[in-house]
């Protein structure tokens, strides 16, 4: 996952949703595992350290699980 996105110069935001790097992520996830990670959403992807990186990883896991769980977006 670290690889993945911190050999891009985009905002992380925009790595995170671009399919060809990452499928199945989009808006309102993208969003939420960020603000649960405490990365500012247009901060460059490759400033991201290791730790960062694997906190976002987490996270992400963490909403998508959410999500399936809900049958769709975890915001009701």
């Amino acid at each position: 996952f670290s690889a993945c996105v911190r050999d891009s110069r985009q905002p992380i935001k925009v790595c995170l949703m671009d399919q060809r790097r990452l499928a199945g992520v989009g808006n309102i996830y993208a969003n939420e595992a960020l603000w649960r990670a405490g990365i500012d959403p247009s901060r460059e992807a490759s400033s991201l350290s290791l730790g960062e990186s694997a906190t976002l990883r987490h996270e992400l896991r963490a909403v998508l699980t959410a999500s399936i769980e809900a049958r769709g977006t975890s915001f009701r």
